[in-house]
Protein backbone atom coordinates (compact mmCIF):
# COMPACT_ATOMS: atom_id res chain seq x y z
CA UNK A 1 0.00 0.00 0.00
CA UNK A 2 1.50 3.38 -0.90
CA UNK A 3 1.62 6.66 1.26
CA UNK A 4 -1.19 7.88 -0.66
CA UNK A 5 -3.53 4.71 -0.56
CA UNK A 6 -2.83 4.49 3.36
CA UNK A 7 -4.02 8.22 3.53
CA UNK A 8 -6.91 7.45 1.94
CA UNK A 9 -7.71 4.48 3.92
CA UNK A 10 -7.62 6.45 6.98
CA UNK A 11 -9.78 9.17 5.76
CA UNK A 12 -12.12 7.12 4.67
CA UNK A 13 -12.33 4.95 8.21
CA UNK A 14 -12.70 8.50 9.80
CA UNK A 15 -15.52 9.24 7.59
CA UNK A 16 -17.58 6.51 8.23
CA UNK A 17 -16.69 5.89 11.84
CA UNK A 18 -18.23 9.76 12.32
CA UNK A 19 -21.44 9.09 10.10
CA UNK A 20 -22.02 6.02 12.66
CA UNK A 21 -21.31 8.11 15.32
CA UNK A 22 -23.55 10.97 14.48
CA UNK A 23 -20.47 13.57 14.71
CA UNK A 24 -21.12 15.78 10.92
CA UNK A 25 -18.08 17.76 12.25
CA UNK A 26 -15.78 15.11 12.30
CA UNK A 27 -16.98 14.22 9.18
CA UNK A 28 -16.23 17.86 7.78
CA UNK A 29 -12.61 17.04 9.08
CA UNK A 30 -12.40 14.18 6.73
CA UNK A 31 -13.43 16.41 4.02
CA UNK A 32 -10.97 18.12 1.91
CA UNK A 33 -13.14 21.72 1.05
CA UNK A 34 -12.75 20.98 -2.44
CA UNK A 35 -14.28 17.38 -2.47
CA UNK A 36 -17.15 16.33 -4.59
CA UNK A 37 -19.34 13.77 -3.43
CA UNK A 38 -20.87 11.63 -6.43
CA UNK A 39 -24.00 9.08 -6.06
CA UNK A 40 -23.88 6.29 -8.35
CA UNK A 41 -27.43 5.37 -8.04
CA UNK A 42 -28.26 8.96 -9.24
CA UNK A 43 -24.94 10.53 -10.71
CA UNK A 44 -25.65 13.40 -8.89
CA UNK A 45 -22.75 15.20 -7.86
CA UNK A 46 -22.50 17.07 -4.27
CA UNK A 47 -19.91 19.66 -2.62
CA UNK A 48 -19.02 18.73 0.94
CA UNK A 49 -21.91 21.14 2.42
CA UNK A 50 -24.82 19.96 0.85
CA UNK A 51 -23.50 16.36 1.54
CA UNK A 52 -23.36 17.32 4.98
CA UNK A 53 -26.90 18.59 5.29
CA UNK A 54 -27.79 15.39 3.53
CA UNK A 55 -25.75 13.67 6.37
CA UNK A 56 -27.53 16.01 9.18
CA UNK A 57 -31.18 15.20 8.19
CA UNK A 58 -30.06 11.16 7.85
CA UNK A 59 -28.57 11.79 11.11
CA UNK A 60 -31.67 13.27 12.94
CA UNK A 61 -34.17 10.89 11.44
CA UNK A 62 -31.79 7.81 12.19
CA UNK A 63 -30.36 8.12 15.56
CA UNK A 64 -28.73 4.91 15.50
CA UNK A 65 -26.92 3.75 12.50
CA UNK A 66 -23.28 1.09 11.85
CA UNK A 67 -21.79 0.34 8.73
CA UNK A 68 -21.61 -3.63 8.24
CA UNK A 69 -20.54 -4.58 4.72
CA UNK A 70 -18.19 -1.37 3.71
CA UNK A 71 -16.43 -2.29 0.29
CA UNK A 72 -14.00 -0.04 -1.15
CA UNK A 73 -12.48 0.02 -4.90
CA UNK A 74 -9.21 2.03 -5.36
CA UNK A 75 -9.42 4.49 -8.25
CA UNK A 76 -7.15 6.11 -10.56
CA UNK A 77 -6.53 9.54 -9.34
CA UNK A 78 -8.04 8.83 -5.70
Amino acid sequence: MTDRSALAEAAIDRLIAAIAAGDTEAAAAAYHPDARIWHNYDQIEQTVEQNLRTLRWLIGRMPERRYEDVVRRPIDGG
